[in-house]
């Protein structure tokens, strides 16, 4: 008898609505090939940006995690194109995360975490921020696991010059992979709430 394989909507709604490890793990087995052929369109860009390739393939997780979650089942879009513009959309992101003005969370978070800290420029306003600070947010959390999550990926030292995968930072924390992805997104949403409520204090 032939084993029915289930459909992506019906594995998008085991993970929203029941947090389903298994379910995740086959819907993104079964589109890793996309995001990997559409990150190739834009190394050569990333590189001259000095992003490396398995930096882009390191972040798969990351992203399918988040076209899932932004991704609604009632849409004519299949899930597949979704993926696609939000790899897409990822790629563009990460190329100009070097510009000098900071247009998105993302961006605001890359620059943040740059351990050598680096000047945001925001309306003629400049202002620091570094490692020491971002973790002084991150460490007052009720949950001690964003902490650990925020280390792991952009602080190990065990992985020289290369992020870890998120099933490494999965496993270091004992966790599923979509755990600790939602883990970091809660911990990003804090900072951009902390820096941007701070920036419109000072501007006052």
């Amino acid at each position: 008898m032939k084993k029915i394989t289930p459909a992506d909507s019906t594995l998008i709604r085991k993970v929203k609505k029941n947090g389903c490890n298994e379910s995740y793990k086959l819907l993104a087995s079964r589109h890793e090939k996309l995001f990997y052929k559409i990150c190739q369109k834009y190394i050569p860009a990333a590189y001259t940006k000095g992003i490396k390739k398995q930096d882009m393939f390191n972040d798969k997780d990351f992203v399918i995690f988040k076209a899932l979650s932004s991704y609604k089942n009632n849409r004519k879009t299949k899930f597949s194109t979704w993926l696609g513009n939000c790899t897409k959309y990822y790629c563009l992101g990460l190329i100009n995360a070097n510009n000098r003005y900071v247009n998105s969370e993302e961006e605001l978070l890359q620059i943040i975490l740059d351990s050598q800290s680096r000047q945001i420029h925001d309306q003629e306003i400049k202002y620091k921020f570094d490692k020491e600070y971002v973790f002084n947010i991150l460490d007052n959390l009720k949950d001690k696991r964003i902490s650990k999550v925020f280390k792991l990926r952009f602080f190990d030292e065990s992985k020289e010059n290369r992020k870890p995968t998120w099933s490494f930072i999965a496993k270091e924390i004992n966790t599923s992979t979509q755990t600790a992805i939602n883990l970091y997104n809660r911990g990003k949403k804090m900072l951009h709430k902390k820096i941007t409520s701070k920036q419109s204090q000072d501007m006052i």
